[in-house]
C-alpha cells in the first residue's frame, strides 16, 4: 500500500512539474500556425508574413471573419445586411486599408487607395486583387509582380466594387 501511494505521488510530482514547465517555459513549446479557408473561394486564408500582410476581414457586429482576398470579402459583404467594415491588406505592414459599408454607403481610408482588380488564377489572389495605399505604391507593386499582365491598372474603389459585383 505503501509504495502505491509513492507510485501515485511521484506521478503526480511529475505531471505537475511537466505542466508548469509548459506554463513558464512557453516559448519551447511549437506554436500552431492560425489557418482558416476563404468561406467564398474554399481555398486557405494566405497567412500574413513578418514582411506583409495577405489576410482580409470582414467585421460585422462581433463578427470577424477572414478570407483570401478583397474580391472573396466584397462578394461575401453582399450577403451580409448593416454596416461593415473590411480590413485589407496593403503594401505597408500593419497598417490596412479600411473599406466601410454605412447605411448602404461606402468609404474608403486612406482616400488615395487604389487596387489591383486583374482577373488572376485564383490561386494567386493575393497579388492580382489587392489594395494600396496610392499610385506610387501600386506602380512598385506591379513592377514587383511580374506575374500580373503589363497592362494592369490602378482601380479606384468604384471600379474595384463593380470587379467584385457584390450580391445586393
Amino acid at each position: 500500500m505503501k509504495s502505491l501511494l509513492t507510485r501515485r505521488l511521484m506521478f503526480a510530482g511529475t505531471l505537475a512539474a511537466v505542466l508548469s514547465a509548459a506554463v513558464v517555459c512557453p516559448a519551447q513549446r511549437p506554436v500552431a500556425a492560425h489557418e482558416a479557408r476563404c468561406p467564398v473561394c474554399k481555398l486557405d486564408v494566405i497567412q500574413d508574413t513578418d514582411k506583409l500582410d495577405n489576410e482580409v476581414a470582414l467585421k460585422f457586429g462581433r463578427k470577424r471573419i477572414e478570407y483570401r482576398c478583397i474580391y472573396c470579402a466584397l462578394q461575401d459583404a453582399g450577403t451580409y445586411t448593416g454596416d461593415i467594415t473590411i480590413l485589407a491588406p496593403s503594401e505597408l505592414k500593419g497598417k490596412p486599408v479600411l473599406l466601410t459599408r454605412k447605411e448602404d454607403k461606402w468609404t474608403v481610408q486612406p482616400e488615395t487607395t487604389v487596387f489591383v482588380g486583374h482577373k488572376v488564377n485564383h490561386r494567386s489572389c493575393q497579388i492580382g486583387y489587392r489594395a494600396l495605399t496610392n499610385r506610387d505604391a501600386f506602380g512598385k507593386w506591379v513592377q514587383a509582380h511580374p506575374e500580373l499582365p503589363p497592362d494592369t491598372r490602378p482601380l479606384t474603389f468604384a471600379e474595384m466594387l463593380a470587379v467584385a459585383n457584390p450580391p445586393k
